[in-house]
């Protein structure tokens, strides 16, 4: 294939990213942007990259505005306001002050989303187990993947000792599974492309799993254990037999929804 033609096709694809994550496609055309990023890194980076952009505000809690911060932000536009020109005033500050009140309702949503909505906190260095899924992940972002066919997936399946399934909810998704360590232990990792992101489910021991003091706390109160770490979201569960970690640059309500 010519460069120009390979070239064209990066920059076409590439124009549907916005549709791809918005899930606006059609199927044939989500399923020619799953088969090219498959193979292609460089799209599947900028991709991902798109996509942390455009969903790094809805991973971060936004802080509340208080009472005091309304009322300066508004004497602050008001003066902004009076001070155009007559021709030019009418109607701004109606325009504007409405859109104030949206954004701080915005605000506050956000707000109650990520912190009330599921119990969720903030870094993750303090969790070696959640420290080294974290650079697994990173690593295998920039690799080429592969879905694995109906035998890969079988044997790959096979080989832990414990029982380590794909999530049913993305099963059809799967871009690409493998075997890892994590902690010097063994780890099946199941990749799944969600709305032009990358998830990654790591499955593990139950004994490793839950050797980790804040997870068997947070299992013991919410069910699950969740935590933000650079625009990444993890979701801990536990499975039957195993413990499952759930990575991706997406809110955790997502990540809760999906690991059923």
């Amino acid at each position: 294939m010519k460069a120009s033609t390979v070239a064209e096709r990066h920059q076409r694809l590439m124009d549907q990213v916005d549709g791809y994550l918005d899930d606006e496609l059609s199927p044939a055309e989500r399923a020619q942007m799953d088969a090219h990023l498959a193979g292609c890194r460089h799209c599947r980076r900028a991709l991902h990259l798109h996509g942390l952009l455009a969903g790094g505000v809805s991973v971060m809690a936004v802080p509340r505005a208080s009472p005091q911060f309304r009322e300066r932000l508004r004497q602050q536009l008001t003066v902004a306001a009076q001070s155009q020109p007559e021709h030019a005033r009418g109607g701004r500050l109606s325009r504007v002050l409405p859109w104030i009140g949206w954004a701080i309702a915005a605000s506050l949503a956000a707000g109650m989303a990520v912190n009330g909505m599921l119990p969720s906190r903030q870094g993750a260095g303090q969790i070696p187990m959640v420290r080294a899924a974290l650079a697994d992940y990173r690593q295998h972002l920039g690799s080429e993947l592969s879905p694995p066919d109906a035998r890969q997936l079988a044997v790959l399946m096979s080989s832990a000792s414990f029982p380590a399934r794909p999530l049913k909810t993305l099963r059809a998704r799967m871009a690409g599974a493998w075997r890892t360590t994590i902690r010097g232990e063994p780890a099946i990792a199941f990749a799944y492309y969600y709305h032009g992101h990358i998830l990654v489910q790591y499955v593990m021991s139950r004994k490793l799993f839950f050797r980790q003091s804040k997870i068997r706390e947070a299992i013991a109160r919410h069910g699950c254990y969740a935590i933000t770490a650079a625009h990444l979201s993890v979701l801990a569960f536990p499975q039957k037999g195993s413990g499952s970690l759930l990575i991706g640059a997406v809110p955790p309500q997502v990540l809760q929804r999906l690991k059923s």
